[in-house]
């Protein structure tokens, strides 16, 4: 995305009440809503690099209680006492005999793993960056005295995608994604292009939120439905690509298959006249021809695709090869009681 189009896309988030990203947040992580009301509430946060700075340092005070992830680190020293692997030629190289020492070299575990530097790191950008406020970048501070013996590490795009967010490392799922949104720097005005498009990938990061909130709210508000992500195949050769719809939406008779694009303009323009973009409804209707292949004959399928609102809101519905199809917008700067009744609206034709 260049920096222009996202420029438009930021003035418009600029709209988006800070609560209504926390309430995001909170569906796509599948967190309670009110799990970290008294943090908001005790001092609200007034910028989306607030919240997201706030909400990180109470994530890393509750990996530190609970205990960093340490592995075993390879330790090679000058030591009186045989430890580990003696390393014969090093010792005799520093003629460690001599007093009376060899040197070894065993395994220890310790906390200076990517994930714990990813921590640390972003604990610094906070505190130097002047747009969040002082009392979080207090906060942030204090916790860094807990990192002093794990060094930094550059936050890349390469660094975000190595951690890895399985076994002992799920309980830092959150505290990864808003360090990588912290990072991006999305929500900073710099008055220059120096937000790091080249490292991080707001919009991807924003498209995710957008997308897991959506499957969230549907998996906690349509109790008859079994909603996930699914996977459609052309064929059995390792050539053929895979297809990974966004959120699949079944019930007894009913067979939904939402798209949600995170786009700066849903729309494309043609000859001056505004359209559907050709690319987001080819996409869909795949999916929706090879949900027919596996549905049963009872199974009614159709497909929206959903784009959150950022220049214009709309509502389409149409047929498209055999299948019913909605193309709407979401609009993120209503209240979230709304939102709520909107997504409601969106499947109310499908339930």
């Amino acid at each position: 995305m260049s920096l222009k189009k996202w420029g438009i896309a930021l003035r418009s988030l600029k709209q988006v009440p800070v609560k209504n990203f926390y309430y995001m947040l909170m569906y796509a992580f599948r967190y309670p809503l009110d799990q970290f009301q008294e943090v908001i509430q005790t001092k609200e946060p007034t910028s989306p690099i607030d919240l997201w700075a706030m909400l990180f340092n109470r994530e890393v005070g509750r990996l530190i209680r609970q205990g960093l992830v340490k592995e075993y680190q390879p330790v090679k020293e000058e030591t009186g006492t045989i430890r580990g692997k003696i390393q014969f030629p090093e010792s005799i190289q520093h003629q460690s005999f001599y007093r009376a020492k060899m040197v070894c070299e065993w395994d220890e575990m310790d906390a200076n793993v990517t994930a714990n530097r990813v921590l640390k790191s972003t604990l610094e950008r906070i505190l130097n960056d002047n747009s969040v406020g002082k009392e979080i970048q207090l906060e942030s501070s204090r916790l860094l005295t807990y990192l002093l013996d794990i060094p930094s590490i550059e936050l890349t795009n390469r660094t975000f995608q190595s951690l890895n967010v399985k076994g002992r490392y799920k309980a830092y799922h959150l505290a990864f994604y808003l360090s990588e949104m912290i990072a991006a720097d999305a929500f900073i005005e710099k008055g220059q292009s120096q937000n790091r498009l080249d490292t991080i990938d707001e919009s991807k990061n924003l498209g995710n939120l957008f997308e897991d909130f959506v499957r969230e709210f549907y998996r906690l508000h349509l109790p008859g439905f079994s909603i996930g992500s699914e996977t459609f195949t052309w064929g059995n050769h390792p050539m053929l690509p895979k297809m990974i719809t966004d959120i699949s939406m079944k019930s007894a008779n009913r067979y939904i298959i939402m798209d949600t694009k995170y786009y700066v303009s849903a729309l494309s323009q043609q000859f001056d006249v505004e359209k559907l973009r050709s690319a987001h409804l080819y996409q869909l209707n795949a999916y929706l021809q090879h949900a027919k292949l596996m549905a049963g004959a009872e199974m009614t399928i159709e497909g929206v695709l959903l784009y959150p609102k950022v220049d214009k809101g709309f509502d389409e519905t149409f047929e498209l090869l055999g299948h019913k199809v909605r193309v709407c917008t979401l609009d993120l700067t209503a209240s979230w009681r709304r939102i709520e009744e909107r997504l409601m609206t969106v499947v109310s034709g499908c339930i």
